[in-house]
């Protein structure tokens, strides 16, 4: 069996990163689409706005913040400023502190 090169060089491969792109840009489609149909249900029996949960990451970032904090993912983005970016941040007044917990609740988010 043929075992991948865990060396930085084979994590450069092109076929690695064309195939890692790949991947990563079909599960895009599939969320864009798959909350775009649900977001127009409840806004045309509900009349209820939506917002698009991301806004063309993969062509439209100008950068990797950009990228991260603009336009991908923007919901969970939004609620996590919003829910703990902020408070924490007005509590504290410690920017890294928000920050720090910030990144864990996004990581307990994303592990359960």
């Amino acid at each position: 069996a043929d075992i991948m090169d865990a060396t930085i060089g084979g994590f450069l491969h092109p076929g690695h990163l064309v195939n890692n792109f790949a991947v990563a840009y079909v599960t895009h489609v599939c969320i864009h689409t798959g909350t775009l149909g649900f977001g127009s249900a409840i806004s045309l029996f509900a009349g209820i706005k939506t917002l698009d949960v991301a806004n063309n990451p993969f062509f439209s970032s100008s950068s990797p913040s950009d990228f991260w904090g603009r336009r991908w993912n923007c919901l969970v983005h939004g609620v996590l400023k919003r829910g703990v970016y902020k408070p924490v941040r007005s509590m504290s007044q410690n920017a890294a502190l928000a920050a720090i917990a910030t990144f864990v609740a996004s990581g307990v988010l994303h592990e359960y």
